[in-house]
């Protein structure tokens, strides 16, 4: 049987998982998504400096989410921010969101997601 005919809760999705940890970026029919984003990504006290040229800011990251729909902090990766702090304070806030796992063929499996935010004027 091909594996993207494996039916739902199969033994088979092992098959599909190990595709996934093969390749973490693979297409799949639902991606991980957040079910609850608590603790926000950063809150105030701000550091000073933190904000550019009017209040402008940028964070881009990336995180493997397992088949229970936790993050794998180990796989953070900070792709691009305005200032150090903010991956750092996304990093902590992220290991303590929920997720949906990504979802292949009826099967859960790991997959990295990614998260964006800018703010002010013309962020990097």
């Amino acid at each position: 049987m091909p594996v993207s005919a494996v039916p739902a809760g199969s033994d088979l999705c092992y098959l599909t998982v190990a595709d996934a940890v093969k390749n973490p970026r693979l297409e799949v029919e639902q991606v991980a998504a957040p079910v609850k984003m608590d603790p926000p990504v950063f809150k105030p006290p701000y550091p000073r400096g933190v904000f550019g040229k009017g209040n402008a800011m940028h964070l881009e990251f990336e995180v493997m989410i397992d088949t229970l729909g936790k993050a794998d902090t180990t796989t953070f990766t900070n792709v691009k921010t305005s200032h150090a702090w903010f991956a750092a304070q996304a990093r902590k806030a992220v290991a303590r969101w929920k997720f949906t796992p990504a979802m292949k063929s009826g099967c859960k499996v790991p997959r990295f997601y990614k998260f964006g935010i800018s703010s002010g004027p013309k962020a990097p």
